[in-house]
């Protein structure tokens, strides 16, 4: 079963978001994903491993590509060039 969620509306933000463990902000945008995704574990994970990297940086595309027996979280700077990609196994991600 393939899910995807429309992120399409979500241009800049009208209200930032604070994460929990980092206190890291985010957008509406984000908000919006990890609530109909029931994807806040993504959110912790994407915070906490990469904190140094969220707080150098004032914007990242993050990228969650997931197949049946493993992911890949992308991380570009927006404008084409990769900061970082993790393999994941899927078998340890949440199912939607």
């Amino acid at each position: 079963m393939e899910k995807s969620i429309d992120l399409s509306g979500f241009c800049g933000t009208s209200k930032h978001y604070r994460q929990g463990l980092t206190g890291c902000l985010y957008t509406d945008g984000v908000q919006y994903f990890v609530e109909q995704a029931r994807a806040y574990w993504f959110l912790d994970l994407v915070m906490s491993e990469w904190q140094e990297l969220v707080q150098r940086r004032a914007f990242l595309v993050i990228n969650l590509l997931v197949s049946r027996k493993s992911a890949i979280i992308k991380v570009s700077d927006g404008n084409g060039s990769n900061v970082k990609k993790s393999p994941r196994k899927s078998d340890r991600l949440p199912r939607w």
